[in-house]
């Protein structure tokens, strides 16, 4: 027993009959350690097990090391259910543990009572049920399940529990295993690993956790409320969501048909009342909002575009996120990021405002403009690939692999009212629409009406409706209050400051010696040690080390630091 709990099975006959068994379950090489359920303490609920800071269990094993624990064990197998009585199914779900095969392609078993969706099958002749008994039930899940009528208990050593010297024997459940300790096989393997998968997928806090994963993906609300929760939770569970009339999901666990439509269907998603509550909604991921952007505005591919690179390109160091680059298995961001501030204090999460670096915003807002205004050119502002189509002839978008098409044939204010509608899901309110009209108004009399046109576009996807799924029309005409003063902290504390600066200095190719003269030698000695890197003559720019004390005076400096050189021949050395 380790000092974290975790057990292997050692088993040492005085003559082993194959030299795998030492290899699995000797003390020495044992490769194979898990987790155990321990009984837990009436008082502090704490998991009681020997380890080294507790004597061993207070005695009850031996210490073989400053980290482990030896134990003698003795295992137990009894019937869970005497007699003649058929329990039910509740029962046995809740207290058998041990699988079986199907009774009826095993010799020998008869069906001895069915009632109430059990089924319960004996060996033989016997008359009343005993650890060879077979139960069939349906679970939870609506799968049909075989268990065992039988308890399997480990009792390890007895220890004194108090001053009267009472030896007291612990108890655990002994643990499923699927692998055979003499003869390991892949196929036992691959087993418990399906086993594992299946017990992971329906561990009572997996579907609420995935349900909550998935609303706020495709609902876009950060913070759905419990019974949202508990209702798709349900159907992803029972495979069946039920709107008016119409059934989805096909009644089997995690139906994502069914789950979705739980999803989309739910009245706190589809109530547009709720967009006013500042609780509800979110953020919009980055790569989602340049898609919805490009979608939206008929994103249309030029005659240069050879569909040779991707439309997008690193995009992860341009707007925070791409396609198929996660950082991670955990995606982007995490899905209970609360960033500080309010949302922080009021107990909700906010998982992309973990995105909005400022580097990356502005990084989305320069995209859109130049996409809008002059297409997707290879220029560094653009989401394009850099250098792409650098020399155009002067056409427009001529130097540009797409461009956004979108055209509307009415007046400008149903332009506005067009975009408002494909680009905030209308909610844009009529106050920053009369802004919008205002400066619609002003651009078409000074530059024409394509331009005003491109320019509402540039000035919609900066504005907070574009960037988040809920209501942002909540104005009353004051003022926002300032942020508090944050208060010096009162302990020392010390800040460790990064700076992440492109490019760098290689100072082994500032100086160096020259080839040829007599800083030959030591300039091999130089080039052997750089290879590659080293430095030619013909990018080096002389430096006469006469006087210096160096072993030779033919050196140089690199040629793009030529103020280094003219320091040095001024006499500054």
């Amino acid at each position: 027993v380790r000092s974290d709990g975790y057990v292997a099975l050692i088993h040492e006959p005085g003559v082993l009959g194959s030299g795998s068994v030492t290899e699995y379950v000797s003390k020495d090489k044992s490769q194979e350690y898990i987790s155990v359920p321990w009984e837990r303490s009436s008082v502090t609920l704490n998991e009681f097990f020997p380890r080294p800071d507790n004597d061993c269990g207070q005695g009850a094993c031996s210490q073989l090391d400053t980290n482990t624990c030896l134990c003698d064990i003795t295992l137990t197998e009894e019937a869970i259910f005497s007699g003649t009585d058929l329990p039910s199914r509740e029962n046995i779900l809740s207290n058998c543990y041990i699988g079986a095969f199907d009774p009826t392609v095993l010799t020998g078993y008869d069906l001895f009572a069915s009632s109430n969706g059990v089924e319960v099958h004996v060996l033989g002749s016997e008359t009343q049920l005993s650890t060879s008994a077979i139960f069939k039930v349906i679970d939870e899940y609506g799968n049909t399940i075989f268990l065992k009528n039988l308890k399997s208990t480990i009792q390890w050593g007895e220890y004194q529990e108090d001053d009267a010297r009472i030896g007291v024997t612990r108890t655990l459940r002994n643990v499923p295993n699927f692998n055979d300790l003499l003869t390991p096989e892949l196929r036992d393997a691959q087993y418990e690993v399906d086993a594992f998968l299946d017990m992971l997928l329906k561990y009572p806090s997996t579907a609420p956790n995935i349900c909550k994963l998935l609303i706020q993906h495709l609902a876009g609300i950060s913070n759905p409320s419990p019974q949202y929760i508990s209702e798709v939770a349900t159907a992803f569970k029972e495979g069946i969501y039920i709107a008016e009339t119409v059934t989805f999901g096909q009644g089997k666990y995690g139906d994502l048909r069914a789950t979705s439509a739980a999803i989309l269907l739910h009245r706190e998603a589809t109530t547009t009342v709720l967009d006013a509550d500042p609780t509800y909604g979110s953020l919009r991921e980055p790569i989602s909002k340049v898609l919805k952007y490009m979608r939206s505005l008929e994103y249309t591919r030029t005659p240069q575009d050879k569909m040779i690179y991707p439309i997008l390109d690193e995009m992860n160091l341009k707007v925070g996120q791409e396609v198929f680059s996660a950082p991670d298995q955990f995606s982007f961001f995490d899905s209970d990021y609360k960033p500080p501030g309010e949302i922080a204090s009021s107990g909700l999460v906010s998982p992309e405002a973990q995105l909005l670096s400022v580097s990356w915003l502005i990084g989305l807002i320069r995209g859109m403009v130049q996409l809008s205004r002059e297409g997707m050119t290879g220029s560094k502002d653009s989401f394009g690939r850099v250098g792409l189509l650098e020399e155009g002839t002067g056409e427009p978008y001529s130097n540009a692999v797409g461009y956004l098409s979108y055209q509307s044939f009415s007046n400008s204010t149903m332009y506005i009212g067009d975009l408002d509608t494909l680009l905030t899901n209308g909610r844009l309110g009529e106050t920053n629409k009369a802004s919008l009209q205002a400066i619609y108004n002003n651009t078409v009399s000074t530059f024409g009406e394509e331009m005003a046109r491109r320019v509402i576009q540039q000035l919609i996807a900066t504005t907070p409706a574009f960037h988040t799924t809920s209501s942002v029309e909540r104005k009353n005409g004051k003022k926002r209050l300032p942020a508090p003063t944050a208060l010096p902290a009162e302990v020392e504390y010390k800040a460790i400051v990064v700076f992440n600066l492109f490019g760098g200095l290689d100072s082994f190719n500032v100086l160096v010696p020259k080839d040829g003269g007599d800083c030959s030698d030591l300039y091999s000695d130089y080039r052997r040690e750089r290879g590659i890197a080293g430095m030619l003559n013909k990018t080096l720019l002389s430096i006469n080390a006469t006087g210096s004390g160096q072993p030779c005076t033919d050196f140089g400096v690199h040629k793009k630091l030529s103020s280094f050189q003219k320091i040095y021949d001024a006499g500054h050395r």
